[in-house]
Order: C-alpha cells, then sequence, then structure tokens
C-alpha cells in the first residue's frame, strides 16, 4: 500500500533526482527547530483562552532569548497531547497489558515520540545534550527528506488514540451501565476543554480588487507579483513575507504564471536562475531595502526591456505596504512601465515592451545569456583566448525568446572530441549534428513562435567525457606561480542571493557546503583531496572556537597544499585575527570582518605570497572563480560559446 501510494511521486520524483543528484535533503533542515519540546507536552496550546497566557510568559513569546535558546510554541512543533488522553492512554495499556499486540502498539507510539523530540532533546527551550533518534534518519535515503521532525505527531497521535480508546472500554466496563453516557460525555468535555483554541487566527484569501483586471485580461501573459519571493522547504529568498504566499494563491484565481512562488523540494539552479539574473536580482535588492551600486542598476535597467518581452511580462502589480518607500520610483526607472491604476495598497502598472529585436548576438560571457541558460551548464572560463561556458551533462537546456518570424539560430559550440548532437526545439526534434573536436558552428532553422512563452531548445549529446581528460582552460592558481592539477570551482554566496559554499573538484562536489568557512584541501602533485572541513565563524558562541578551529586546521597543513575555500551564507561574526592570520598564509587579502553576509571564495596556496590567491568577495551578488574548466558536475559534454539569432 505505501508503494503504490508513493508511484506516482516516485514516478515524478526518480528520473529528476538521477539527473540533478540528491535537492530532498540540505544538512538537517529545520529539524533543530521544529522539533518538540519536552515542557510542551505539559502545557495547552497558546490559543487556550484560560492557559494561553502562561505558557507564552514561558516561551517569552516564542522569541529568540539572549543566550540563543528559544521555545517556540507558535507554530506546530508545540505537542499537547492533554492529561486526559495520556491518562486514558496509560490505563488502556495498564488493562491491557497481558496483550502483546497493546504493547506493541505502545512500543510504536514511543518510538515515534522520540522521533519527534528531533536530534538532541530540549527542555524550555534549552538543549539537554541528549541526543535523540532522529538523527537516524538522515542516514536513510528517501526517508532523510523529512526535515520537521515535530510532524511526527500525527503517528504518535494515532498510537494514542488507540491505547486511550483501550482504556476508555476499560474504563467503561467497571461503571455501571447508566454512568456510562455520563462518563462518556465528562470525558469528552474533558478532551475538547484542554484543546480549547479561541480565537482562532484567521486569513483573508479574498481577491483583491486590483487582480480582477489580471483576472479579465484576455491575454497568455506572465504576471510579475512585487515584492517577490521564492521559498522551499530550507530557504526563503526575495521577501522574506506571507505575501509571497498569498500572491500564489491569487494564482489560481488568474491562472498566469509568474515568476516567484513556494515548492518543497527543488534543484538549487531552479532559483538561481532568477537570483543571479542582472535585473532580477537588483529589482530583489530594491525591494529588500539593500544597497545597490550604480554600476549595478545602469547594467540592470539597460536588459531590463529585453527581460520583460523574452519572460512575457505584461503586468506588474506592486503590493505596497510590503516594499521601501523609494520602490516604485526606482522600479520605474528599472523597468519600461506605465502606471494602469492602484486600488488599496496595491499599485497595477503595464510593461511597455520593445520592439522585436532584428539581431541577437551572445558571447558565453555576456551577461543577457545568463536568461537563456536554463540548466545543465557550468560557469564561464576560457578555451583558446575565447569565453565558453560548459554543458556539465550530456541534456543541458536554453531558452529562446518567441519570436513571431522565422529565424536563423547559430551555436559555436566547443567539443572535447568527436560526437553526435540532437537538438530539440519545445520537444520536437529540430536537427542532427556531428561535433567534432574544437570549435563546431552549427546554424538551424527556427520556425515562428506559436506561443509568446519562451522556448525551449534542448541539446541532447550521445556522450560526456572524463573530467580528468578536460584540460583546455589555464590552471594558474591566481599569481601563486602554482597551477592546480585538476579543475577547480568555487561558489560562495551569501543568505539573501543562494545560501550556499560550493567546492567542485574535477565536476565533484568536495566540501562540506555548511554554514562559515568551507575549505577543502588538495594535494599539488595529483590533485588528490586531502581533507576537507567546515568551520561555522559566524557562531562564536560555539565550543570549541571555529576560528581557533580554521587556524588549527590550516597551521597543520604542509607547503605547497592547495587550499579552496569558499563561504555560506555568513561567517564575520565570530572570525578571529588568527583566523585571518591563516587565511593570509594561503594567499588570501580579503577580510570580510564588518560584511554580515558577504560572500567570499579563493584558491590559494600554503605558504604562497601575500594577496597571490584568486579570489572574490561580494555582498550584492554570489562570487564564482574557477581554475581550469569551469566543471560543476563530472559528465562534461561541450561547451557553448556564442549563441546568435537573426
Amino acid at each position: 500500500m505505501f508503494a503504490l501510494g508513493l508511484a506516482p511521486y516516485l514516478a515524478n520524483m526518480l528520473p529528476e533526482l538521477r539527473v540533478e543528484g540528491d535537492f530532498l535533503v540540505q544538512d538537517g533542515g529545520f529539524a533543530d527547530i521544529f522539533s518538540a519540546d519536552l515542557l510542551g507536552f505539559l502545557f495547552p496550546t497558546q490559543l487556550h483562552p484560560l492557559f494561553g497566557g502562561i505558557i507564552r510568559a514561558i516561551a517569552d513569546d516564542s522569541a529568540l532569548r539572549p543566550d540563543r535558546s528559544q521555545f517556540m510554541v507558535n507554530k506546530g512543533q508545540h505537542l499537547f497531547f492533554g492529561y486526559t488522553a495520556m491518562l486514558l492512554a496509560a490505563y488502556g495499556l495498564w488493562s491491557n497489558r497481558r496483550r502483546a499486540w497493546a504493547w506493541g502498539a505502545a512500543a510504536l507510539t514511543a518510538f515515534f515520540w522520540l522521533l519527534a523530540l528531533g536530534p538532541v532533546v530540549r527542555v524550555n527551550g534549552y538543549e539537554t545534550g541528549i541526543p535523540g533518534l532522529f538523527p537516524l534518519l538522515l542516514k536513510i535515503p528517501f526517508f532523510q527528506a523529512n526535515r520537521y521532525p515535530s510532524r511526527y505527531s500525527v503517528l504518535i497521535l494515532l498510537g494514542l488514540a488507540l491505547l486511550a480508546a483501550l482504556g476508555l472500554a476499560a474504563l467503561m466496563g467497571r461503571v455501571r451501565a447508566s454512568r456510562r453516557k455520563a462518563l462518556a460525555l465528562s470525558l469528552t468535555g474533558l478532551l475538547l476543554f484542554e484543546h480549547l483554541s479561541i480565537p482562532l487566527p484567521l486569513s483573508d484569501f479574498r481577491l483583491p480588487p486590483a487582480y480582477k483586471a489580471v483576472v479579465t485580461d484576455p491575454r497568455p501573459a506572465a504576471v510579475l507579483d512585487l515584492p517577490i519571493g521564492w521559498r522551499n522547504g530550507f530557504n526563503v529568498f526575495g521577501k522574506s513575507d506571507v505575501i509571497i504566499m498569498y500572491t500564489q494563491w491569487w494564482q489560481t484565481y488568474h491562472h498566469k504564471p509568474r515568476l516567484g512562488g513556494n515548492t518543497s523540494r527543488n534543484p538549487e539552479h531552479k532559483f538561481q536562475y532568477f537570483l543571479e539574473n542582472p535585473v532580477i536580482g537588483v529589482l530583489v535588492a530594491l525591494q529588500d531595502g539593500r544597497e545597490v551600486s550604480p554600476t549595478d542598476f545602469a547594467r540592470a535597467q539597460a536588459l531590463a526591456p529585453d527581460l520583460l518581452r523574452f519572460l512575457n511580462i505584461r503586468q506588474t502589480l506592486v503590493h505596497r505596504d510590503r516594499v521601501p518607500a523609494d520602490f516604485e520610483q526606482n522600479l520605474s526607472r528599472l523597468f519600461p512601465l506605465d502606471f494602469v491604476d492602484a486600488q488599496g495598497n496595491v499599485a497595477r502598472y503595464e510593461a511597455r515592451w520593445p520592439a522585436e529585436p532584428e539581431n541577437i548576438s551572445l558571447e558565453a560571457d555576456d551577461l543577457q545569456l545568463k536568461t537563456y541558460l536554463q540548466e545543465g551548464w557550468g560557469v564561464v572560463n576560457m578555451v583558446e583566448n575565447r569565453p565558453i561556458v560548459w554543458a556539465t551533462r550530456p541534456t543541458a537546456k536554453l531558452l529562446l525568446p518567441a519570436l513571431q518570424r522565422p529565424t536563423k539560430l547559430t551555436l559555436t559550440l566547443f567539443a572535447p572530441g568527436n560526437q553526435t548532437l540532437a537538438l530539440f526545439l519545445d520537444d520536437d526534434e529540430l536537427a542532427r549534428a556531428a561535433l567534432f573536436r574544437g570549435f563546431n558552428t552549427l546554424t538551424f532553422s527556427i520556425p515562428p513562435a506559436n506561443s509568446p512563452f519562451p522556448r525551449r531548445l534542448t541539446l541532447r549529446a550521445d556522450k560526456s567525457f572524463d573530467p580528468d581528460a578536460i584540460r583546455f582552460a589555464p590552471r594558474d592558481i591566481g599569481s601563486t606561480g602554482a597551477q592546480s592539477p585538476v579543475n577547480l570551482v568555487v561558489r560562495s554566496a551569501g543568505k539573501e542571493v543562494g545560501d550556499f559554499g560550493h567546492i567542485y573538484v574535477n565536476g565533484k562536489e568536495m566540501g562540506p557546503n555548511r554554514r562559515g568557512y568551507n575549505l577543502v584541501a588538495i594535494n599539488p602533485a595529483d590533485g588528490r583531496v586531502l581533507g576537507s572541513a567546515n568551520f561555522d565563524t559566524h557562531a562564536p558562541y560555539l565550543a570549541p572556537a571555529p576560528s581557533a578551529a580554521l587556524s588549527a586546521w590550516v597551521q597543520a597543513l604542509p607547503s605547497g597544499v592547495i587550499v579552496a575555500g569558499a563561504v555560506r551564507d555568513a561567517a564575520a561574526l565570530g572570525l578571529g585575527d588568527d583566523a585571518i592570520a591563516a587565511l593570509r598564509s594561503l594567499g588570501v587579502a580579503t577580510d570580510i570582518r564588518g560584511g554580515l553576509r558577504r560572500a567570499h571564495g579563493f584558491i590559494g596556496v600554503k605558504g604562497a605570497a601575500p594577496e597571490s590567491a584568486l579570489e572574490a568577495a561580494s555582498e550584492a551578488w554570489p562570487v564564482t572563480l574557477a581554475v581550469g574548466d569551469g566543471l560543476t558536475e563530472p559528465n562534461p559534454a561541450f561547451a557553448l560559446a556564442a549563441l546568435s539569432i537573426k
């Protein structure tokens, strides 16, 4: 029954997991927060009309305390089963103590109760140090995707209900028939009283008046809801506000595509496609009130009109109460928009599209190409003094503008060896072509689009190549004078712009990818990974001190060892002089202290000259560094050098 029930989901999940890797879990998810607290079993919900104030006071209204403890009673991790139910269950087990199946039910209930306690048992928001059973699930494929231990309350209640029913049956057998009805009513009243939640919070799901024009608009076009946000089971990018959930609900009225939304699990690139777009990234920063440099704004301003046409965005709606006061002014400078009307707190704009372009010509390092790269691509690097971006798997996808006229598409591709390439336009085979080692120029006829939405071009090679054999790009490590024996890619992003710290060696993720500094040490002779480590220097309260641990780890490395490093989320608060000195011994110059969520990536060498490492840092964008070919997956097939449409 379990397998049959899950079969439709698995049929969609497993093929994507084969291609994208296991994206069902990131570290422990929210398991460290969304776990049941032992104290919570003793107190009713905070919505109880009589006792709710008591639990709110004990929990400090669910706030994060100065000592970083937190007893969250305003979310689903507050589990309270009620004294009546627990006493009935205990009596039911006692009265059926000679029945093995009753003990079996109790054991299963206790097992799920232990799982609900999470990784570490907590009391009043404080970790006791007693390990829970939940981390065992993180070692089991598929089941490791669970991120909310408290959700095992469903299974606890199933077992508790069975045991309580046994208790009630035994209790009914001990009283006269004339009193059973009164007993049942009394116990029901006690159960309801203990779980009383009055008043229940309500949400207004009615469609705002401004959206009625979107509903009645017959054009098949996308809607840009602002502020925009992307949420999954592990992160929120863009606006962290319930408004991004409401706008997705209102989509059920107008049925038009949107740029933002909420999903449960997704590969990283599904969000990074938007966050690293030179226009959308600036838009997100503006709505969040973050500073945007004049250079970034001017670049986005130049690309924004074509992006509206490319993504088929016709209407833009701005929720004025959820954005900074100057946001609409900046929005009108960024995009060519005409104000239509404002109803309530929602302003509606109409996009002014530029004329359909006659010629489009993009090199691999052109920022506008980011809009065209859908999935399956690495990072930009140089081959024969020409920028390219590798297709890091045999099948890679491009998005093309939906032009209403016949066009010629020209692709300049680099191949590491002879192979055959099949091209599919919107799932229909377009052509097949032979690729030879080196640069190839292919031209195809593209029929007019029959939809205004971007078209998908799938490039499918008949084989991929050993990443060890991909040795086309320079492998110099900054100005250290050393060369890497392997292809290295480092990607770092703060919380707002991606929340990752990747270190790829020949296309394989070798870093821990956890908050703080992630480091990988590489043998300079043969490229073997000597070790990897994570140091959460964002959290100075940890013991042992992460900054000192980072320093000791680097100091223990032999001279000449290559070290790649990437910050994930944040690493500055607990970063000490000892760690900075250790990083400088690798040729790293940047000190990220003073930038809370500053991205920082580097590739250096132990004992290298000061400031000689290859490195980059940014608070506004993810940073990417490549030594050698820019492989982020271990199955390179070909590379894209240029794209033109005429």
